[in-house]
Order: C-alpha cells, then structure tokens, then sequence
C-alpha cells in the first residue's frame, strides 16, 4: 500500500508539473502593442493630434521621416476614422490638400482603396477637402 500510495503521489507531482507552462513574456510584442495602441488612440487628445498632423506635412522631409508619420496616420485613418477627418477639417485648404495628397492618395504602407473605404464611413467627409 506504501509503495502504491508513493507511486501516486510521484505520478501527480510529475504529472502536474508538466500541467502548468511556464509563463514567458515577449516584452518586445507587449512594447510594440503598446506603440501601436498609442498611435491609434492620439485623438484623446485633440491638439497632439493636430499638431502631429502638422508635423506630417511640414517635417516629413525624408522618406525615413515620411514612413514614420504615415504609419501613425494611416492607422488612424483605418482604425478611428472619425478623428482622422475632424482632425483633418481643423486644417487650412492648402494644409488639408498636402496631408490628402501625401498620406491619402499617395499612401505608404496600405493600399489607396483601404484608405478610401474607411474614410467613406465617415459622416460629413463630402465638406472636407479628403473627399473625392
């Protein structure tokens, strides 16, 4: 019974070690969620928006500085459309033209048509200048 008994205890010792997986964290993945929610979530706050927006067209001299707004922007314009537009609409005309012409006719890293579908849901797009 002795022997029976150890050999339980023994099997369910192993058995539950086997069970539970270790845990490992990528905190590289977790770094690269947390950016990434951090870009699609600038319109919390309107005026860092704007002024990012700003920044787009003015400093994206290089096409290495060009990349980096149009990752932000275009994931906006995918994922929270609606603050794209409003954002968008707080521009001047000649502004409002460049940031179209730049990030959304001439897109980076997704396709015009995906662009255009997402600020097409967009309620009041057809009195900015991004409609079209």
């Amino acid at each position: 019974m002795l022997k029976y008994l150890s050999l339980v205890v023994l099997l369910s010792a192993s058995f539950s070690s086997y069970a539970t997986p270790t845990p490992s964290i990528n905190v590289d993945g977790l770094l690269m969620q947390k950016q990434y929610l951090k870009n699609i979530n600038q319109c919390a706050t309107e005026k860092s928006f704007n002024a990012f927006i700003k920044s787009a067209i003015k400093d994206a001299n290089t096409f290495y500085q060009h990349g980096t707004y149009a990752e932000t922007i275009e994931e906006t314009v995918l994922n929270n459309p609606a603050c794209f537009v409003y954002s968008a609409s707080k521009l001047s005309q000649k502004e409002c033209q460049t940031l179209n012409q730049a990030y959304i006719k001439e897109p980076f890293f997704y396709p015009r048509a995906m662009l255009s579908d997402a600020l097409s849901k967009v309620k009041g797009i057809n009195q900015t200048c991004l409609a079209g």
